[in-house]
């Protein structure tokens, strides 16, 4: 079921543009206090996503509620109930190929920035491992799904699939406000809509990003020999891709952005993106 094509959504692409803007309006001032106040990575972790991303998650889903005559819960479908046994393991399955492409392709800006490039900044301590991955895995993973596969998933869908994909990943990806994770984080944000969509839910999409993020932290790869993840590594991109590319977009399916509103708050996207080059001009030339 991809609900793209189920549903007709009137949610204005103005209004979603600032919603985001306000957003990482937001995000951007917080973070800078937060950051000076707490020093304990998993606190500024928890205090980043249940006190940043989450009260932007239940106002997103507020305004999705009044705007459209979708109820939240159909919205997000989080009945886990509904979801073939089928989607469950084929998410559990494509997420360790999927973790070792997302390396891959953060070893790709690696070399293209090796100069720049500081592992202390990407170090984890993992003295306490569970806690780990029940912040940086479980929390991280259910409050971003909520509110890129979520929210902006459902306030952009009047883009169409394909636009809506993209513009969703890219802002994913830019959010991060690292240029060493920006292609993967892209490359995962594509996967994630693709996950979100052929299932009509955004549990597998959950799964599968939570995942992710707990086979970053236990470093599983590396118990494997050169060669064995030379092997492991090829395998996952042919599954990945043959995954991706099955997913078929029909002819037709992008809509046109209507009124001059909607263009003209494609304007509030200086905002990230002025902080993005701004943290990688930094970052590059520390």
């Amino acid at each position: 079921m991809q609900l793209l094509d189920n549903k007709n959504t009137n949610f204005p692409i103005w209004k979603a543009n600032i919603f985001y803007a306000v957003y990482i309006l937001y995000f951007i001032g917080a973070l800078k206090l937060v950051i000076k106040l707490i020093t304990n990575p998993v606190v500024l972790t928890l205090a980043v996503q249940l006190g940043m991303l989450l009260p932007f998650i239940v106002a997103g889903y507020f305004l999705l509620h009044r705007e459209t005559d979708l109820t939240t819960k159909s919205r997000i479908n989080l009945d886990i109930a509904k979801i073939s046994t089928k989607s469950i393991v084929l998410t559990i399955f494509l997420a360790f190929f999927a973790r070792q492409v997302h390396t891959f392709l953060n070893n790709i800006v690696i070399v293209t920035f090796p100069t720049s490039f500081n592992p202390a900044l990407y170090a984890t301590d993992d003295s306490n491992l569970l806690i780990l991955i029940l912040t940086s895995g479980v929390v991280v993973g259910i409050c971003e799904e909520l509110l890129y596969r979520g929210c902006l998933y459902e306030m952009f869908a009047a883009l169409g699939k394909t636009r809506c994909m993209f513009l969703t990943s890219l802002l994913f990806a830019i959010n991060h406000f690292d240029i060493y994770n920006l292609l993967a984080s892209f490359f995962m944000g594509c996967l994630l809509f693709i996950i979100r969509d052929r299932t009509g839910s955004i549990i597998p999409a959950i799964i599968l990003h939570i995942i992710n993020n707990t086979l970053s932290d236990i470093k599983y790869a590396t118990y494997f020999s050169e060669q064995g993840r030379l092997l492991l590594l090829g395998l996952s991109i042919i599954v990945v891709m043959m995954f991706m590319f099955s997913y078929k977009i029909n002819k037709g399916d992008s809509q046109v952005i209507h009124t001059k509103l909607d263009k003209l708050s494609f304007v509030l996207y200086v905002i990230p993106l002025s902080q993005f080059i701004k943290v990688t001009y930094k970052l590059l030339n520390q």
